[in-house]
């Protein structure tokens, strides 16, 4: 499981080595992503796409990806 330390390290090595800034913009967007799916109480290890498409496009989690997930930009 990450930990938000992760995540964190994870944001600082991208702003130091990424130089890219279409690909450090996505990677950093991946990592807003992990992090909201980590609160959301979602265990990124044992979820995959089909687990997350379900969970997005079911009606009665509304609520729980309002309060949880950030806004697609991508």
């Amino acid at each position: 499981m990450y930990t938000p330390q992760d995540i964190e390290h994870a944001r600082h090595w991208l702003q130091t080595h990424a130089h890219g800034t279409t690909v450090r913009h996505i990677l950093e967007r991946g990592l807003e992503y992990c992090d909201a799916v980590e609160k959301a109480g979602i265990c990124i290890e044992t979820v995959d796409g089909e687990d997350l498409y379900s969970f997005l496009a079911d009606p009665q989690a509304a609520a729980s990806r309002h309060h949880w997930l950030i806004e697609p930009t991508l």
